[in-house]
């Protein structure tokens, strides 16, 4: 391992000891992160996918609200914290072997099934998408039952975590990306009649609630399946495939 990537683990160790002399609470990780972290202090052959599910570990405890206000007030364990959760995780070698790489990027938000998570990897690879954001309570990929059913794409699909949705929704606006909201609702339009743009980010909500409100205001459509049945629902992941086809048929038509 390189002496900068070095670096950086013996500094999510120092956090990571810090925070739990600050809060024990948060130091009951899985016994399986306690031993990477002790692996990262006295082993020089951690490897990035060991890291990656450090840094999940340490999001995890995102949900904590004394060591929210404890984080606010500390730069530098803020720092390195942002770092581990906002940067982008590298795609595997096998990126390459994808035949078409479109402009096409998911955003799940809340997202609570690991199947669901898993199935995004899987439907984000068939489709070209370029990428998944990983936002607000949405798992990540260290859990084996989303590395199932992923079905090994979570290797080459480029990911990111945030746990601020509508910190994502921004800065892909600010890249000129038109986001809408896969939502069912009364201000929603047609599938069938949504004009996608090539540069298109898609938001899936939750599988009960659906996008939260206020995630809802800052999108720029709302655009919903139309439903002919009594039950008025669809799978989640279902609906992703869904959307992504139609995106394709406009990207592949243009």
């Amino acid at each position: 391992m390189n002496q900068e990537l070095k670096k950086f683990c013996r500094e999510v160790v120092d956090e990571l000891n810090l925070i739990s002399k600050k809060f024990h609470q948060i130091s009951d990780l899985p016994a399986r992160h306690s031993g990477l972290i002790t692996k990262v202090e006295t082993e020089p052959s951690i490897t990035l996918k060991e890291c990656q599910q450090i840094c999940e570990a340490i999001h995890q405890s995102f949900s904590h609200t004394n060591y929210q206000s404890w984080l606010a007030s500390n730069k530098t364990t803020k720092d390195i914290l942002e770092k581990l959760c906002l940067d982008q995780v590298p795609a595997d070698q096998d990126k390459e072997k994808r035949t078409l790489i479109t402009e096409l990027v998911l955003i799940l938000s809340d997202i609570k099934s690991t199947h669901n998570i898993g199935s995004f990897f899987r439907i984000a690879d068939c489709f070209g998408a370029k990428e998944i954001f990983l936002t607000g309570y949405t798992a990540g990929i260290e859990s084996d039952k989303i590395a199932k059913s992923a079905m090994g794409c979570d290797q080459w699909i480029p990911y990111s975590r945030n746990p601020s949705s509508s910190e994502v929704v921004e800065e892909l606006k600010k890249q000129g990306y038109q986001v809408i909201g896969a939502e069912l609702s009364s201000q929603a339009q047609s599938i069938t009649e949504h004009s996608f743009q090539k540069k298109t980010a898609i938001v899936f909500g939750n599988e009960r609630t659906g996008i939260d409100t206020f995630l809802q205001d800052r999108l720029d459509h709302l655009v919903q399946i139309p439903m002919l049945g009594k039950k008025l629902s669809l799978n989640v992941s279902c609906s992703a495939g869904v959307f992504c086809q139609k995106y394709i048929e406009y990207y592949l038509k243009d």
